[in-house]
């Protein structure tokens, strides 16, 4: 049975608060991190599928959006993910109209279950057969291979049963600077113990995506050479340097 937000936890919860930084004569931007109500999904998708499939590392060196069928369906899997009500959403508060929000950033967050993760991995070829978006298919071909020789529910000597994952997070560049990404990622925290959530695991594809992880108390488990990274006996990602790592954190019951 798929996970969904438990009923006793109103939504949405502000997870934090932060400013920006001056921008010339102008005072900092105000932002909130809250979750993805159900009336923001549909702007949460578009705002990944604006700035993410461009912008992110490897979707941008296949051309995702080229392939209008692979868009569409990691838009459906984003509305998926998204109807679990643990979505992070970065919004700019407008000092006039508390009310009037603009998204600057999103983050894709999930929880899996080992269970479902398990019972995924059964069926994992009859999965991929029915994905018809050949850059869909490479996508996730990858990270799920990037993850196969990780035991997760073990890590860091627990015993979890379940771990917050994420789908991607972006932040729209007019708001580059401000920490938007790594607020994001910060939030997973609290948003975690809310939860009785312990772990948090991601895969992040670029060199700007693993700092903000690593700024975050992220540490890679696992990782993937671009340069040596083959599918199907040739490079599956000729155009890009560095590596893809699956990185990690415990989130602790009260701050360290």
């Amino acid at each position: 049975m798929e996970w969904k937000r438990p009923d006793s936890l109103e939504s949405p919860i502000v997870w934090s608060r932060f400013e920006g930084k001056p921008h010339r004569d102008q005072s900092p931007l105000k932002y909130i991190v809250q979750d993805i109500t159900e009336d923001l999904i549909e702007d949460a998708v578009e705002h990944m599928t604006r700035y993410f499939l461009v912008r992110e590392n490897i979707t941008s060196c296949i051309g995702y959006l080229e392939d209008k069928v692979s868009t569409d369906e990691l838009r459906d899997v984003w509305r998926q993910a998204l109807k679990q009500g643990v979505g992070l959403v970065a919004l700019v508060q407008d000092p006039e109209d508390e009310s009037r929000k603009k998204i600057a950033g999103v983050n894709m967050t999930l929880i899996v279950t080992l269970e479902d993760k398990e019972k995924s991995e059964n069926k994992k070829s009859e999965f991929m057969e029915k994905i018809k978006g050949k850059l869909w298919k490479k996508t996730l071909r990858t990270l799920l291979e990037l993850e196969s020789n990780v035991d997760v529910g073990n890590l860091y000597g627990g015993q979890s049963t379940k771990y917050m994952s994420a789908y991607g997070l972006s932040v729209a560049p007019q708001y580059n600077g401000d920490g938007v990404g790594y607020q994001l990622l910060m939030a997973r925290t609290p948003l975690c113990r809310a939860l009785g959530v312990a772990l948090t695991v991601t895969a992040f594809t670029g060199p700007a995506s693993q700092y903000l992880a690593k700024k975050a108390g992220f540490e890679t488990i696992a990782s993937l050479d671009y340069s040596t990274y083959e599918h199907d006996g040739e490079l599956a990602y000729p155009r890009l340097d560095g590596c893809c790592l699956l990185m990690a954190k415990r989130i602790p019951v009260r701050d360290d």
